[in-house]
């Protein structure tokens, strides 16, 4: 199941990278890691894991423009 939810956590991650990096903004949180990851001190990895599927914030990472 961990598996499962670690490929689910990394392909929605990288579908908002992709989007973000296309200059397609959807205001998620994940965004503004993206736009903030210095000041954050996140890497890649740790940013893929910072949401619960639960939280709104995640609902609107994978809202499609």
């Amino acid at each position: 199941m961990k598996t499962v939810r670690n490929e689910l956590y990394y392909r929605l991650f990288a579908e908002a990278e992709t989007r973000y990096k296309n200059g397609v903004h959807t205001g998620s949180y994940v965004e503004e890691l993206l736009k903030n990851q210095q000041e954050v001190g996140m890497d890649r990895d740790e940013m893929a894991y910072v949401l619960p599927p639960s939280s709104f914030a995640f609902q609107s990472l994978i809202q499609h423009p």
